[in-house]
């Protein structure tokens, strides 16, 4: 029998982490990332429902991210783009550092493809967006009543 450093030799880190974990290490990245100005916060709890706000590009952009520690899956519930600042690429910069982070972290994420308004992406549109990110359809969301798809994402192992 080894010893635990060399039981433990080929193993990441990241096999250690609980999921809850991953999601702050998680959020907390993503936080120091945003804009100084414009730090988003952690610990918004309701229903055992944790919430981060984060804005980026000078409150352009808002990514509301939102996790349970035991659910496998982190819900993006919201990135919103103001409408003076979409067409730009400011949306497509904040998927990619929030891509990289959850593969950083391990962290699964999902979301539903919901336009915010008629101004903005249509429900294609977002999909589309969305799958340049690794997102997948994976179902059609139909609590609301208006069926939006149900868009996941795994993580990538770096």
């Amino acid at each position: 029998m080894g010893t635990l450093l060399e039981t433990t030799k080929g193993a990441d880190i990241m096999d250690y982490l609980t999921i809850e974990e991953r999601y702050k290490g998680m959020a907390s990245d993503l936080i120091r990332l945003a804009d100084s100005s414009d730090k988003g916060y952690i610990g918004i709890r309701k229903m055992g429902i944790e919430r981060v706000v984060v804005h980026f590009f000078g409150k352009r952009v808002e990514v509301i991210l939102e996790f349970h520690h035991f659910d496998p899956y982190m819900n993006l519930d919201l990135i919103k783009t103001e409408k003076s600042a979409r067409g730009k690429g400011y949306a497509s910069m904040v998927m990619q550092i929030i891509a990289d982070l959850a593969d950083k972290w391990g962290v699964n994420m999902e979301l539903d493809a919901d336009p915010l308004d008629s101004e903005g992406l249509t429900e294609l549109e977002l999909i589309q967006f969305y799958q340049k990110f690794g997102f997948r359809i994976v179902g059609e969301n139909d609590d609301s009543g208006y069926g939006f798809e149900f868009m996941r994402r795994i993580a990538k192992t770096l």
